[in-house]
This record gives C-alpha cells, sequence and structure tokens, in this order.
C-alpha cells in the first residue's frame, strides 16, 4: 500500500486519530497498550458507528508524511506483524511495537477503507494513528 493524497485533486480524505480524537467519520477507535519483552504491545479497536466495515479495507503499520501541499501514506522498510480480527462491525489490531519503530515519529497504524459503493478506486479514504502519540 503507498498513497500520495494531493489536496487539489484528492477523492481520499486522510483523518488523523489521536488520543483527544478518537471519534473520526464512521469510526470510533479505542487505544490500549502495555510494555511487554521485544516493545510495546498495541490493541486498537476499530467500531463502525453505523453499518459495516468496508469487507475490502485492510489494516497495516506504515508511514505518513502530511504536509500542506501532500499527503504521503506508505509501508515501513521492516515489516510489523499484527494480528487483525474482523467482524462486520468491530476491528481489532494487536501488535508489538519494536523500540526502534517507536522511535520513528512518523510510524502509524493505517487503515485503508473504501472506496465506498459509487467511488472509483482511487478514492479510499486512510485513517492514521501514529504509535508516538499513544505511548506516553
Amino acid at each position: 500500500m503507498a498513497a500520495v493524497v494531493s489536496p487539489v485533486l484528492a477523492r481520499s480524505t486522510v483523518w488523523t486519530v489521536t488520543p483527544k480524537n478518537l471519534d473520526c467519520g464512521p469510526f470510533v477507535f479505542a487505544v490500549t497498550n502495555s510494555p511487554t519483552h521485544g516493545g510495546v504491545c498495541f490493541q486498537v479497536t476499530i467500531t463502525a458507528k453505523q453499518g459495516k466495515v468496508p469487507p475490502q479495507s485492510v489494516g497495516s503499520i506504515g508511514f505518513v508524511r502530511l504536509t500542506d501541499r501532500t499527503q504521503t501514506i506508505g509501508p515501513l522498510t521492516t515489516e510489523t506483524p499484527m494480528v487483525l480480527k474482523k467482524t462486520d462491525r468491530v476491528w481489532t489490531a494487536t501488535f508489538i511495537a519494536p523500540p526502534e519503530l517507536l522511535r520513528n515519529p512518523e510510524a502509524c497504524l493505517v487503515l485503508e477503507v473504501g472506496p465506498a459503493a459509487g467511488r472509483s478506486v482511487a478514492s479510499a479514504d486512510f485513517f492514521t494513528l501514529k504509535l508516538r502519540d499513544f505511548n506516553k
């Protein structure tokens, strides 16, 4: 997964999920973490406010770079294993973030949702959770 979203041509939306902003668009997020051998274990629960999480949605650990002109989302050079449990309305992502990942200010959990019915393939929405924001 890699995407560059230009504000001028955007059909996609990048939502930034923070500890103070867990209610984002069609989803509510809950994040817990605890220290563990080898890093910090994160559990992120994503609940659709209405209906279902679109089945073509995907979750991954990646990077996000946001500027005034572009929004870039892509994979990291090293993969972080993640268990993603899915039901129609609730997804739960569980993973261990090693210390080197937590030192990366761009490291995020990324939920790519879409496209919704009637939208083009290039119109996925992205919900990003910067790991450092939730590791305090």
